[in-house]
């Protein structure tokens, strides 16, 4: 009995631990694939001109501005998640996605809060090393180099994330989108630092991001705990 005690105790502290992973990896992917897909329906239709200034800039960079936290959160839970063997891929990750987000997300309100203000009452020279490039122009300023680096390390992030999953089919279809996602730094890279041409080797992109997030929240709905109804035995 004692035994059968102490095996319940430690399923019930684990319940006690998985349940705030599960929620916060769930709620974190179902972010994370809503802003990346309003992201890319919204840059899709600045790039073909449906949406005239500066309102193609605010519906690519608002959902960017909630993507970079959602998925620090995301990679949280995917460390706090795993077994101890497989924490030093998780650890990197995190640590990468944490390097991203701030560089993404300091370009973006400063393009929203100053340099658009700035540009819409005619003064666009006093910010013009701060801007971020328009799609399709060569990126020399201060803060496009932010975003392709941002950009870089969140790759990077995917890449060493992708070694944790494996197994059942979900798992190796978030491996694939993480790989997927990691290998899109090299032409992002390539479009920020090199030519601005290379942009539609990143549209993958678009689909990988929303991929792995929305199968990472698949993953940890999964991860709810199985014993809310076990009780301790008398």
């Amino acid at each position: 009995m004692d035994e059968q005690r102490e095996v319940v105790r430690r399923d019930v502290a684990a319940h006690r631990t998985r349940t705030p992973v599960a929620r916060l990896g769930f709620w974190s992917g179902i972010a994370a694939a809503i802003s990346s897909v309003v992201f890319t329906v919204g840059a899709g239709l600045g790039i073909s001109g449906v949406l005239g200034h500066p309102w193609d800039t605010a519906a690519a960079l608002i959902p960017s501005i909630v993507l970079a936290p959602s998925l620090v959160a995301l990679f949280v839970s995917v460390h706090y998640s795993v077994t101890p063997d497989k924490r030093v891929w998780s650890h990197a990750a995190l640590a990468f996605a944490c390097i991203y987000a701030p560089l993404c997300t300091a370009a973006y309100v400063v393009e929203l809060s100053v340099v658009q203000p700035l540009v819409l009452r005619g003064q666009a020279d006093q910010v013009a090393l701060l801007t971020l490039a328009q799609y399709g122009t060569q990126p020399n300023t201060v803060f496009s180099a932010f975003d392709g680096l941002g950009y870089a390390f969140l790759s990077l992030a995917c890449l060493f994330a992708a070694p944790i999953f494996g197994g059942s089919r979900l798992e190796r279809w978030i491996r694939w989108m993480f790989v997927g996602t990691g290998v899109m730094g090299v032409p992002t890279i390539l479009t920020y630092f090199v030519n601005p041409g290379f942009l539609w080797l990143t549209l993958p992109w678009s689909i990988t991001v929303p991929a792995f997030s929305a199968l990472l929240a698949i993953y940890f709905k999964k991860l709810s705990p199985l014993i809310q109804s076990k009780a301790l035995p008398c």
